[in-house]
């Protein structure tokens, strides 16, 4: 992605990703998981819009510009769970 999305279009991008992520869950293609979306301004907003409009979606993702976050947002220990 290149330019500065307007806050609609993460809105628009977000909603999609979760609509496809739900509809490979409900077929059984997916096994629950987690997601991490790493990027920088001006993709990622300061605001999160896409990731509040995936997780409203029922996505689980984080969105972050910091490859350590991302990492440990995807490491699952069995105390998490």
């Amino acid at each position: 992605m290149t330019g500065t999305p307007w806050d609609v279009e993460r809105i628009h991008h977000a909603e999609i990703g979760a609509e496809k992520h739900n509809a490979r869950l409900s077929a059984g293609e997916l096994k629950p998981c987690r997601f991490a979306y790493l990027g920088n301004a001006p993709q990622i907003d300061r605001n999160r819009l896409g990731e509040a409009a995936a997780i409203n979606q029922g996505m689980n993702v984080k969105v972050t510009n910091d490859i350590d976050v991302a990492f440990g947002w995807l490491v699952v220990h069995p105390e998490m769970e």
